[in-house]
């Protein structure tokens, strides 16, 4: 029991390093490059704070989910260590490089104008909404963390909805902005998943 707390603290603590980075180099990323935009008109800045509330509660939830021993996952603990990390650096590298081909238009809050052109290389080549694929793979990350099956499914349903509802609002500036020119890489890219969602 003693060596498994261990585990488990040295996991946590994985966990908490890998996790960090992700706050820190977004903020950094944004401030650096926001600089070199013009500045856009904002339409809606409330969806942020849903999507966050959202993350959060899931994640609540799926801790709360993890007693249930029915549904706990069966790997050992290394080997969902490596799975969780993984996921979580997967996501952070694809939203670090979408937020990377966006430059200044990067912005935490659904702003379009300042010049900005619909961005279809890169990342975004293969799916509309690479920073918001990148957290759901952060999400599924922390969810498998928990080693629960239920605990998975809640962390990735609430960041699900918040993410729907992000880019919901986002889509619709979008087309409003670019018109028939979004339209057309709408119906050839996926949103999320290259091919499949």
């Amino acid at each position: 029991m003693k060596r498994q707390n261990t585990l488990m603290n040295r996991y946590l603590l994985l966990y908490f390093c890998v996790l960090l980075f992700m706050p820190i180099i977004d903020t950094t990323l944004i401030r650096a490059r926001r600089r070199v935009a013009a500045p856009g008109r904002v339409i809606e800045r409330r969806s942020l704070f849903v999507l966050w509330l959202c993350i959060g509660s899931g994640m609540g939830i799926a801790a709360g989910l993890k007693k249930i021993t029915a549904a706990r996952i069966g790997l050992a603990s290394p080997v969902i260590a490596v799975a969780a990390v993984a996921l979580m650096l997967a996501g952070m590298i694809v939203r670090w490089a979408t937020m990377l081909k966006l430059g200044g238009y990067f912005t935490p809050h659904v702003e379009v104008g300042g010049g900005q052109a619909l961005v279809t290389d890169g990342v975004f080549r293969f799916v509309r909404h690479p920073a918001y694929a990148g957290i759901l793979l952060v999400c599924a990350g922390i969810g498998l963390t928990f080693e629960n099956w239920l605990s998975l499914a809640a962390a990735m349903a609430f960041a699900g909805t918040g993410v729907a509802n992000r880019v919901r609002i986002e889509e619709a500036a979008l087309r409003g902005h670019f018109g028939p020119a979004y339209e057309e890489y709408a119906r050839h890219t996926k949103r999320f998943l290259p091919f499949i969602l």
